[in-house]
Formats: C-alpha cells, sequence, structure tokens
C-alpha cells in the first residue's frame, strides 16, 4: 500500500490564529485523511515537560483551526523514543495509559534507530484502508 504523507512542523499554540506559520500548515492538514500525530516525548522528559500537554496543546490548536479535524481517525507516535533510556520508559505509562483510555492508539518511535516504523507505518496502511472503506459504505 502507498500513501502520502505530509509533515507539518512546528505547530505551536495560536497556531489556528496565525501564530507563527500555524495557520499556513493547518491548512494541508485538511487534505489528509489520518493524522498521525508526533509526541518528541525523548526532548520532553529531557526538559521535564509534560507529554500529554504537549498533545492537548496541538489538538487544541485544531479543533480552534476546523473542528472537523479533531474528529479525524489518528495515530500518536511517541518520537525520539532512542532519547529514552530503557529503564526510564516506565515515565511514559501514565501519558500513553491517558491517551488509550481516549481511544487513541500509541506507537513508541525511533526516526534514528528504525524502532517501531515499521508497526507504525502498518497500522497508518490499515487505518486509511479502513476510512476509504467507511467512506465507500
Amino acid at each position: 500500500r502507498r500513501f502520502v504523507v505530509a509533515d507539518i512542523p512546528g505547530l505551536v499554540e495560536g497556531a489556528s490564529e496565525g501564530a507563527g506559520l500555524g495557520d499556513r500548515f493547518l491548512r494541508h492538514i485538511e487534505r489528509t485523511r489520518v493524522i498521525v500525530h508526533l509526541v518528541d516525548v525523548g526532548t520532553a522528559l529531557l526538559e521535564e515537560r509534560d507529554p500529554l500537554e504537549l498533545y492537548d496543546a496541538i489538538r487544541a490548536e485544531l479543533t480552534a483551526y476546523a473542528a472537523p479535524l479533531a474528529e479525524r481517525r489518528e495515530l500518536v507516535a511517541f518520537s525520539k523514543i532512542d532519547l529514552v533510556p530503557a529503564d526510564e520508559r516506565e515515565k511514559l505509562a501514565p501519558f500513553r495509559d491517558a491517551l488509550v483510555k481516549r481511544g487513541v492508539e500509541v506507537f513508541s518511535i525511533s526516526g534514528a534507530t528504525g524502532e517501531g516504523i515499521d508497526a507504525l507505518l502498518a497500522r497508518t496502511a490499515a487505518v486509511l484502508d479502513e476510512v476509504d472503506a467507511e467512506a465507500a459504505a
């Protein structure tokens, strides 16, 4: 299965109101059928920031920009997992659990090592197939 991925970098709070380049990037999301939301947990934990707050801030921007975007199917990828030592990965459990309780599928990935990439790509393709089937019904 082939699909196109659009990288929408650098969304910040206020993007839906034009802060930064956010509104220009948000326009590109309107064409997507599935959102894969990357949460940089490696940096977040190093900087002692709450990954769930980072996630929620971007979700709020999507909703503020165009509420239907918040209804699209979504997968969450905890990125830069290679920056989190194996013995500290349990710190991610509360964030993962909170998202799973919201019905969100969560993957841990690393672009540097390739960890989790195949699983995320396979699930993304499967979700795209599901969305296409629902649209055709």
